[in-house]
């Protein structure tokens, strides 16, 4: 009786992982005829143009829930990431420098762990804490779609709400030319 739960179960996830990795391999950096394609690339992201993505809400880990919708207006960086991911690990302290240079400005930082239940993020956040906003998508639906092809994976969005620009892989967030960046999105958008 539990061959066919588990076949269903690899079926369904292999159609989710096949369905993720199209939707990826269908974001194709898109030209510019400003630069802002070189721009992006010149950080280590792909530009995507201004490609709208639906609304979601996560929890935070004080229980309160957050939606993307909410975070317009600002420029949004969005992580998704996991505990048990090194290269995520790794990339974690320079994400909180980042937030440390530009928190007093309308850049905000999102965090979505994917996967894990809270008291597994706190208890990591315990012993490396960091002070931008870290969320919860505990049944990993938002993973599928928007990491689909690794974690950690970060997007930029405008402050409409639209992904400009996506990085698959861990990086090093806060060197002079990705701060050069955001200020220039803060400054003129994009």
């Amino acid at each position: 009786m539990k061959k066919p739960i588990i076949l269903t179960a690899l079926i369904t996830g292999l159609f989710l992982m096949n369905l993720s990795c199209a939707r990826a391999s269908a974001q194709k950096e898109q030209p510019s005829t400003d630069g802002t394609a070189a721009l992006f690339r010149s950080i280590g992201m792909m530009y995507l143009g201004a490609q709208d993505i639906p609304d979601f809400e996560v929890t935070s880990l004080d229980n309160r829930t957050i939606t993307l919708s909410s975070l317009k207006g600002k420029i949004v960086f969005l992580n998704f990431w996991a505990t048990w991911c090194p290269p995520c690990q790794a990339e974690m302290p320079s994400i909180q420098r980042l937030y440390e240079q530009f928190k007093d400005t309308d850049f905000t930082i999102l965090a979505v762990s994917v996967g894990e239940d809270a008291k597994t993020v706190e208890d990591f956040l315990n012993r490396t804490p960091y002070s931008f906003h870290i969320a919860l998508n505990e049944d990993a639906r938002l993973g599928s779609m928007y990491a689909g092809r690794g974690i950690p994976s970060t997007y930029i969005l405008n402050r409409e709400g639209k992904i400009i620009a996506a990085k698959i892989g861990a990086q090093d967030w806060d060197t002079e030319e990705i701060a050069g960046v955001i200020k220039k999105l803060l400054e003129n958008g994009i």
